[in-house]
This record gives C-alpha cells, structure tokens and sequence, in this order.
C-alpha cells in the first residue's frame, strides 16, 4: 500500500490527472510499464493501453505483443497496437534507430489522444531514467535545462513514476506477483543510456550508495533555480530587443553591460536557431567592422554599427553552419551533403581529384564553414586553374538548365568561397604531403 500511497501523492501533488479523466498509458510489457499498469488499475484509474511493435528484434517482438495484448484481455483494459517499419523509417529520415523509434512512437500517441479524446498520455519513466538522463545531458553537453531531468508533466506527457526508484519497482513487480517481459537489448553497451545504466551508475553508487535520492533532490533544486531563472530572463528580453518593421534589433552595448552577456545572447539568439559556440563568435564581434553576418537554420544576424539585426532568412535561399561536428546536412530539393573525417591513406590520396566530392585538410579548416544559395559577384579560385573566375561563369560552363543553377550552393569560410558544390572545388585548405586527416564531403541527392 506505501508504494500506492505515494503514486497517488505525487499524482496529485504535480497535478498530473484525475479520477475522471481518460489516460491512455504506453505499455511496453517491461517491468517498469507493468507496474505502472498495475498500480494505476488499483487506485481506479480510467485507462487503456498502447503498445509500439518497432520489429526490431525479431520474435522478442511479436511475443512482447502477444503478452501485452493478453494483459489487457484479462483486465478488460482498452488496447492499441501498431506495428512499425523503423528501420526503413530510419532510413528515410536519416534518423537513428531509437530518435526514428522515439518520433513513431509520440507522434502515433498523440493521434490516438485525439481520436479517442484521452487528456493524457502516460510513460513510465522513474527515477533511474531521471539519473541517466541527467549523466547524459552532462556528457553530451547541456544547459540548465538538461539538468532539471525528466519533467513530470510535459504538456499531455504525464510521468507518475518519477517518485520511485528501479529497485522499488522491483520490490512491488515481486510482491504483487506480476509478470513482465525481459529486452534483451537492455544488456547490450552499445547504446549509451545502457553504457550508463550498466557501468557509470554502479560505479557512482560506490561513492554514493544514495545516488537516485541525491539526484531526485538535486533535480527538483535546479528546477525550482530555472523557474526564477526563465522569468528573470523574460524580463531582460523584453527590455533589450526591439522589433523594427522588418527585423529585430539588438543595442549591442546593452547586452555588454549585462552581468553575464554571452548567457542573455544565448537566451535571445536560441528562439531564432543560433547554436551557443554561434553566439560566442557574435559576441566577439561586438567591437568588428559593420556587415559582419551570422546564419542559423532560420534566420540572419548582422553586426551593425551599434546594434546586432536579426531577419528572418528569406525562404528561396540556402544558409546552414558546418562544424567541425556536422555529419549530415538536409538542403532541401532531395539533396543531402554527407561528411565524415578520415585518416589519411594511399587508397583515399588516390580517389582527391573529383569535382563532385570535396576533400579538405581538415586540420587546415577555420571552422565553421558556410553552406549558402550562390550570389551575384561569387567567385572562386578554381583547383587546377590560376587566377579566379565568378561562379555565374562556371554555371554557364556547366550547361545546367535554369532551375538547377538557380538552386546551386556554394561552400564559404571565413568570406572565401571553397567549393561551388558538386562542380568545382577550389585550391584552398588542400591534402598536402603534411596532411594527417581529410575532411570529405560529399553531395548526394535521392532519386
């Protein structure tokens, strides 16, 4: 009964739904899943189930289907069931297997809210999920927000079990002799949340046999912190942007005499697409010349000579970002440019000379280069060739049709154009004798 107990305090203390409402909960058929089912069917909760068959791993699957669907037989519980191809969704999204998974799995949930009016939908995520998210977002690379962990309610996403750890849910699946399906992949390190679930967090827990405890307050500490810290920052932007006729606009002086500058510009500059390093360069401009220009996915900023502009990008052209981290970019028109980093060999030294893949010393590369729709007045400095030559004369040379040279994207860093894409590359940043890794790029389209 404690474990029930709590469950419904922390139903209620977070507001998460009540006895009247429909909850549709997702079952996966693992212990964790079944717990959930089982206590929100004792506190007399309304609720059906959904169940994901990603067809990932074979006959674990289908037999992990068949289990939920007599669970729910045997309780007259409401059942939904979807089979999914996810590896050729993976495929097609140029997603991996669990981000394509993930995007099947809510986007079918929030279908089936609305077709079947539920007002929620649950996950049985609990405090270990929280702990593992949170040395993830740590590894990986976060702000704050990475570190308030799993929210217990976010938007229809409810999560009840966040109050208990895994080894209390253990305890009650033993003692109320319910039965649950084993993934085996669970065991396999080859993801990282498994990484960590299998070797950090034991480790940790030798330092600190509390470690779930400490992160559960830990966690609640940091979001009660980013609360006031959101409202604070709401306050800052609306006195330090302007909205223009065309444009938003930054007093540049302004955010320097902010306590922490970089931290205000990143709070403003994220809404508009721009990565943190992005907004560090922004910053550093500050004191440059005027016409100094910053791209994200969405919009353009422009140093002027007091004040930072943003606009949002104009939809007929083409601006991404690649960083020394970028493996895949999406252009748009069925076309994907694909990088990687590779040390240099006698079989790729052979294959350097191509015009439709670009290789690059890639310790030579001021990073971040630019990818962008070509202008009047490019030019380039073509390999092979002395002097330079404009891109619209090398389109010309092409014999492209109209459309295809208008769509046509050029590569550019530091205000130097290196590759007009999948024509001609340039001279400079080359493979030379000193060269130890090259970076490739390859454009690639899909027919």
């Amino acid at each position: 009964m404690e474990f029930l107990n709590r469950l419904q305090s922390f139903i209620e203390e977070h507001s998460l739904f009540q006895k009247h409402e429909k909850v549709l909960l997702a079952v996966s058929g693992g212990i964790d899943s079944v717990v959930l089912f089982d206590s929100l069917l004792k506190l007399g909760y309304s609720i059906a189930i959904a169940h994901c068959n990603f067809q990932l791993r074979n006959i674990e699957s289908d037999e992990d289907e068949n289990f939920i669907t007599q669970l729910a037989q045997k309780s007259t519980t409401p059942f939904f069931c979807k089979k999914f191809n996810t590896k050729q969704s993976s495929e097609e999204s140029h997603l991996s297997i669990q981000m394509a998974a993930r995007e099947l799995r809510f986007d079918w949930f929030e279908e089936l809210r609305i077709a079947h009016h539920f007002d929620c939908i649950a996950i049985a995520h609990h405090l270990n999920d929280v702990l593992e998210t949170v040395l993830l977002n740590l590894v990986r690379g976060t702000g704050i927000a990475g570190f308030h962990g799993i929210l217990p309610l976010n938007g229809k996403i409810v999560r009840p079990l966040l109050f208990a750890s895994r080894q209390e849910i253990e305890t009650y699946a033993k003692e109320n002799k319910l039965s649950w399906r084993e993934d085996s992949s669970n065991s396999s390190n080859k993801y990282a949340r498994n990484l960590i679930r299998n070797k950090v967090v034991p480790l940790l827990k030798t330092i600190n046999p509390s470690l779930e405890k400490t992160i559960s307050q830990t966690v609640e500490k940091i979001r009660t912190a980013e609360i006031q810290l959101l409202a604070a920052i709401e306050i800052q932007k609306q006195a330090l942007i302007q909205k223009q006729s065309e444009h938003f606009k930054l007093n540049i002086q302004s955010i320097l005499a902010e306590a922490s500058p970089i931290y205000i510009l990143y709070s403003i500059l994220k809404e508009y697409g721009f990565e943190y390093e992005i907004c560090k360069q922004i910053l550093e401009s500050a004191d440059g010349i005027s016409g100094k220009t910053f791209f994200s996915a969405s919009h353009i900023l422009i140093k002027d000579r007091e004040s930072w502009l943003i606009n949002k990008k104009d939809e007929s052209t083409i601006h991404f970002l690649i960083t020394k981290e970028t493996t895949h970019l999406e252009l748009g028109n069925g076309r994907f440019l694909k990088i990687k980093v590779s040390d240099k060999t006698p079989e790729l030294v052979k294959n350097l000379i191509s015009r439709k893949v670009l290789f690059l010393d890639f310790d030579k590369i001021p990073f971040p280069l630019k990818i962008r729709t070509w202008e009047n007045g490019d030019i380039l400095e073509p390999f092979g060739m002395s002097g330079s030559k404009k891109i619209s004369d090398l389109l010309i040379d092409s014999k492209k049709s109209l459309a295809e040279k208008k769509q046509s994207l050029v590569i550019e860093s530091i205000e130097k154009i290196i590759s007009l894409l999948g024509l001609r590359n340039s001279r400079h940043y080359l493979v030379d004798e000193m060269t130890s890794r090259i970076w490739v790029a390859e454009l690639s389209t899909m027919n």
